[in-house]
């Protein structure tokens, strides 16, 4: 059996945030930082959003996102949050094809597991972050590209 997830060590929400318009995903990424508070690392972030505004996030180590458990505590956190929109972000030390399957299955056990709640809930984008460069996951076994992290840390989201 599984030992719960320690709510203060591995995952940490913040329902008390306000409500962000969503940008594109590049402002999206670059927004994460303020929205914690911190710059994560080694993390998973997810952004539960409803009609494209960020209600909640979440944060969860990257080591601990194999967990049975998280899809549903994912699932409890999207329903509190009355999202219907999930955005996924690592935060990584190296952006490489292993991570991009990580955040897919994540996704995939997401999405199977709110359809079996007859919830519907849509992991829409995914995207990973490196010292150097950031990358949009492409839903399927594509290569992801990776961009200028500068896109992401000089992004125009970060002026509003």
């Amino acid at each position: 059996m599984t030992a719960p997830l320690p709510k203060e060590d591995v995952m940490s929400t913040h329902s008390h945030i306000p409500a962000t318009q969503r940008t594109d995903l590049a402002g999206v990424v670059a927004m994460i930082p303020g929205l914690l508070g911190f710059v994560p690392e080694s993390s998973v972030v997810l952004l539960f959003l409803d009609s494209s505004l960020v209600k909640l996030t979440m944060r969860v180590d990257l080591d601990e996102i194999h967990r049975p458990e998280l899809p549903a505590t994912i699932q409890t956190a999207a329903h509190r949050a009355k999202a219907d929109e999930v955005v996924v972000v690592g935060f990584v030390p190296r952006i490489g094809q292993n991570v991009a399957e990580t955040l897919r299955e994540l996704a995939i056990r997401v999405e199977r597991d709110a359809l079996a709640a007859d919830r519907v809930l849509t992991v829409r984008s995914m995207a990973m972050v490196g010292s150097t460069a950031w990358s949009e996951v492409p839903a399927w076994g594509v290569l992801p590209v990776e961009r200028p992290v500068s896109e992401v840390e000089h992004h125009s989201a970060l002026a509003e």
